[in-house]
């Protein structure tokens, strides 16, 4: 169902980035069953010493599927005696990435979108695409690792980032502390170009500089620069709102109107 194929399509971009290490804990009785059998007699002494190396977790992702379904809206033109049936798959998440000791929440945001005759399976496969890179934005933003002449290294690859894509290339600054709990709120962000990426591999992948306002071979210093996807990189409709009631309606009235029209011709 849609909650399956979002929480694999989730769980696969979050690993591939290679900054967070997957707890699995939806096959908990496979693992017990595993467990149960290397403990008993006759299991090899390198093999006992795993059973008590089970990690806890740092970070939790929680969050609330509020919708995940399809309308199906009919419009009659009278004229022709002809019903049309049109499909809006809509999709409506809240998330949030949780520190597991202290219980503060780290990143909190919504997802939303509607699309006309969406499969509710590529809806769920979007939106944990899409969900994993705002995680990876927020917690860790693509670092530039070095530079070569106008190519640029960044620390990420998989398929968490593609060929074409371009990126803002930002440049830090001083960090930023709040005045009154004194906790870094991060550091001072300045865009100083875009690039664009030309290779991806398993672990890096490679860019090009479009423009630059600096001369990055003689200012470029390590974990100084990150490069964040530019808006107009993002697939279309991201984060966009599910259209009112009548906004879908008048879109299918203007569908009939056009229908109608051909049929006329027809005749």
């Amino acid at each position: 169902g849609f909650r399956d194929a979002f929480v694999q399509g989730l769980t696969s971009r979050l690993t591939q980035s290679r900054k967070f290490a997957i707890l699995d804990r939806q096959y908990g009785a496979e693992q017990d069953a595993e467990l149960d059998r290397l403990s008993g007699a006759g299991t090899p002494v390198e093999e006992m010493a795993k059973l008590g190396n089970k990690l806890g977790t740092d970070l939790l992702i929680v969050g609330t599927v509020e919708e995940a379904g399809v309308a199906t809206h009919s419009v009659t033109i009278a004229s022709i005696n002809k019903t049309l049936e049109t499909s809006q798959t809509t999709v409506r998440l809240s998330y949030r990435v949780i520190d597991a000791a202290t219980g503060q929440i780290k990143f909190s945001d919504t997802w939303t979108h509607s699309q006309e005759g969406a499969a509710i399976a590529g809806l769920a496969e979007r939106a944990g695409d899409e969900i994993s890179r705002q995680i990876l934005e927020s917690i860790f933003p693509v670092m530039v690792e070095s530079i070569n002449g106008d190519m640029l290294f960044l620390g990420q690859g998989g398929k968490s980032i593609q060929v074409g894509q371009r990126y803002r290339l930002i440049r830090y600054g001083k960090t930023i502390v709040d005045s009154y709990t004194k906790e870094s709120l991060g550091r001072e962000e300045t865009e100083v170009g875009i690039i664009e990426v030309v290779d991806v591999q398993a672990k890096v992948a490679k860019a090009k500089v479009v423009k630059a306002q600096i001369d990055l071979a003689k200012e470029f210093a390590p974990s100084s620069y990150i490069a964040r996807l530019s808006a107009e990189a993002r697939p279309a409709g991201q984060g966009s709102a599910a259209p009112s009631p009548a906004a879908v309606a008048a879109k299918h009235e203007k569908r009939a109107e056009s229908v109608q029209k051909s049929a006329e011709k027809d005749w």
